[in-house]
């Protein structure tokens, strides 16, 4: 009779460990579908940092706020929120491969620095005449527009790539401030294209109307003493 009582006691302790084992990995197991459930979930936090990053763009937006100031642009006109695709008629490349900085051109006849070319003419076997050519027989090309030659072929292609990775821009004019109603006056813009140094920029302006109204400019801004100047360096009219 003991050994029976010894024998249920121990089974009984057996199935209630048994019972309280399986209890702790059911509750293991729960606790760790949890924790894989909360590992899947965004950190608020995070998503609070792709919300705010900088708008890598803004850099374009600053540039154009004050060449609308500089060029006093009306803010009561629309703007086409479409990229103008090019700056000219031609393909951007061929257009600003008229700015490339040229080495200047040598005169053939310069062969010393008085600009003097001495020449001996034989005559015959027996004697020889000495005498001075002038060098300058080359005129200048007179050059009717102004000279606006200030870039480098690593510059137009740094400006093609720029190009190319902001293919998908669209202006958002409510960082510009133009009207959203105007469909009779509007403007349109090219992107800025900078040089390499970011101190020299092209872009084109166009103010249109319906139909086949409207003007055009082209403009170099160059960065010196501190400031941006402009210049127009081709014009038209529809």
């Amino acid at each position: 009779m003991a050994f029976d009582n010894f024998y249920y006691c121990v089974l009984y302790e057996k199935k209630y460990s048994d019972y309280f084992l399986y209890q702790c990995i059911l509750l293991w197991m729960c606790r760790k579908t949890k924790s894989s459930v909360t590992e899947q979930q965004p950190d608020s936090s995070a998503i609070h940092t792709i919300s705010t990053l900088p708008d890598t763009n803004q850099y374009l937006y600053d540039f154009l706020k004050m060449v609308l100031a500089d060029q006093k642009l009306q803010y009561s006109y629309g703007l086409s929120q479409e990229v103008k695709n090019c700056l000219y008629v031609e393909s951007d490349e061929v257009y600003l491969s008229r700015f490339i900085i040229t080495p200047p051109q040598t005169n053939p006849y310069d062969q010393n620095p008085s600009g003097v070319d001495s020449t001996k003419l034989i005559y015959n076997t027996d004697s020889s005449v000495s005498v001075n050519i002038s060098a300058q027989l080359i005129l200048n090309t007179l050059t009717l527009l102004p000279n606006h030659a200030c870039l480098k072929k690593s510059d137009i292609t740094y400006m093609m790539a720029e190009k190319s990775r902001l293919h998908n821009l669209k202006w958002n004019n409510q960082k510009t401030g133009f009207s959203l109603t105007n469909k009779n006056n509007w403007y349109t813009f090219s992107l800025p294209y900078f040089s390499k140094d970011k101190k020299k920029a092209f872009i084109c302006i166009q103010s249109l109307c319906p139909g086949l109204c409207g003007s055009g400019d082209v403009l170099l801004y160059q960065f010196k003493n501190n400031k941006w100047t402009s210049q127009k360096v081709d014009s038209w009219l529809h």
